[in-house]
């Protein structure tokens, strides 16, 4: 089911971000999290006006700038599966020192301009109704 809602993911433009967290669990685990909503009209009904959760699992790296100026709620303008030359340097770097390549590469960008770009070994997206 993941895999068939990764290629829907261009449908997310101007859903809302309500949060962005890094987990971290005590037996030293983490876990990259965003919960947004989806515009009512994103045109994948599936997702239309739906919390969902977007999980990186295990990333390796997270870069991101994020911005805090905004008064207005924060959206999300685009997603790609591609890393920059920044991220590819990052991932090299942390592979030549025997860490396990990343499965998985994500970049975000916000309308704000906060962009956030993840190597990770998994995404998982999960979805609630909103209530209301």
């Amino acid at each position: 089911m993941t895999a068939i809602l990764l290629q829907h993911l261009d449908y997310l433009h101007d859903a809302e971000v309500h949060l962005i967290e890094l987990s971290i669990s005590e037996s030293g685990s983490r876990l990259l999290r965003i919960n947004l909503r989806g515009d009512p009209e994103c045109g994948f009904e599936a997702w239309n006006n739906k919390n969902l959760w977007i999980d990186f699992v295990d990333p390796l790296i997270v870069h991101c700038d994020l911005f805090g100026h905004m008064s207005n709620p924060e959206t999300l303008g685009s997603w790609d599966f591609k890393g920059t030359a920044r991220l590819s340097a990052s991932i090299a770097m942390m592979t030549e020192s025997g860490l396990p390549a990343p499965k998985c590469i994500a970049s975000l960008s916000l309308n704000s301009g906060s962009q956030i770009e993840v190597a990770c070994q998994e995404i998982l997206i999960r979805e609630e109704q909103v209530k209301g």
